[in-house]
């Protein structure tokens, strides 16, 4: 099941909006919802994207 840890204050709909998400049968990764970043800007490897959320978002997360 899907848990949102955090999302930016400033969403309209408080859902689809720039995101930290965790799967509670999956502790090992999370899921970044955010604004896709120019190709090029940031190194990446085949089959990866980068996306740019606010650190509030990150820090809001309490990632450990």
């Amino acid at each position: 099941m899907w848990r949102r840890l955090a999302v930016d204050e400033a969403c309209r709909d408080g859902y689809t909006c720039p995101s930290v998400w965790a799967d509670d049968s999956d502790s090992e990764h999370l899921v970044v919802v955010g604004h896709p970043v120019e190709p090029g800007t940031v190194p990446l490897a085949d089959g990866e994207i980068a996306v740019r959320i606010k650190r509030q978002i990150v820090a809001d997360a309490k990632i450990r």
